[in-house]
């Protein structure tokens, strides 16, 4: 519940009250300036008393802000698949002509790896990360706004597929793979040999990540467990990142710019959905000679 401003000319006389306090030759050159700001700052809002309700809803969804970016998400979505899949594979002559001395060399050391069975288990690592944050339904409170908390993580999602298939379709990348001769030609010969920047595994994994951890520190303020939430979320989506540079799937800094891309994803759509209280907090405190006049919001 919120306390309703005090009359103007209450504010007043308490001002006059303590300005009576300062040295009258301080207070004739600051009168002007304190009355209109107190003024202002009891038109705006006095103290507030924020109900324990408002932190176990601590995101909002807003159809002006949300429609936007859900319907402009899935219009990318399919603007991006169209874009990546209309990428040509490698014909035999630009394979054999590929020569990994002119990758540079902080990415060349991923041309000598390739394991299809590490590929796999990255897929694996990625599908259950990716559906991690689900896990967080456990608890009442974000059951309770389930609708709000199944929003941002649709937006999330899609974010974090639009973004790297963009990049796909744009830069069209040949995998580490394709330089190491260890690798099938026909593997080499596919679509997907042209898609390595950037990764979309890793774009996915950070992104679900820091979506997971941002929400439970939001809905459990000062939880002892929110920094082995991040930590442990974090290593979990950096050891997918490893997976897929050891499977010759991608390029470190294919791996750098996924993570890159999955973290203000993961952190940024928890953060527009933040729920603001409209009112200020405005106090004042003993100091010293005189008073402390303090404004939160």
């Amino acid at each position: 519940m919120s306390v309703e401003p005090p009359p103007i000319a209450v504010i007043r006389n308490i001002y006059f009250c303590l300005s009576g306090a300062v040295d009258p030759a301080i207070t004739m050159k600051i009168h002007p300036f304190l009355l209109l700001l107190i003024t202002a700052l009891a038109s705006y809002g006095s103290t507030t008393i924020v109900p324990k309700a408002s932190y176990d809803r601590p995101f909002e969804l807003t159809g002006p802000k949300d429609l936007p970016i859900l319907c402009a998400g899935i219009a990318a979505a399919g603007a991006a698949l169209a874009l990546e899949y209309s990428i040509q594979p490698l014909t035999v002559e630009e394979v054999n002509g590929l020569s990994r001395e002119a990758v540079n060399r902080f990415d060349r050391n991923a041309t000598y790896h390739y394991s299809k069975s590490i590929d796999d288990a990255s897929d694996i690592a990625a599908y259950c990360i990716l559906a991690a944050p689900l896990s967080l339904l456990t608890d009442r409170k974000i059951r309770e706004t389930v609708k709000t908390f199944s929003v941002m993580y649709t937006e999330t999602v899609t974010l974090a597929y639009v973004l790297p298939s963009m990049g796909k379709g744009f830069f069209k990348r040949p995998r580490p793979y394709v330089y190491n001769t260890a690798a099938p030609l026909d593997e080499k010969l596919s679509r997907d040999a042209r898609v390595s920047f950037f990764s979309r595994h890793t774009t996915f994994a950070f992104a679900s990540a820091c979506f997971m951890s941002s929400v439970y520190g939001s809905y459990n303020h000062g939880s002892r467990l929110t920094p082995l939430v991040w930590a442990g979320s974090l290593g979990a989506a950096s050891a997918i990142g490893y997976l897929r540079f050891a499977a010759g799937a991608h390029f470190p800094t294919d791996i750098l710019t996924g993570a890159l891309a999955g973290t203000l994803i993961g952190c940024g759509v928890p953060y527009l959905h933040k729920t603001i209280h409209d009112s200020a907090r405005l106090s004042l405190t003993p100091f010293c000679n005189g008073l402390c006049l303090s404004l939160k919001w």
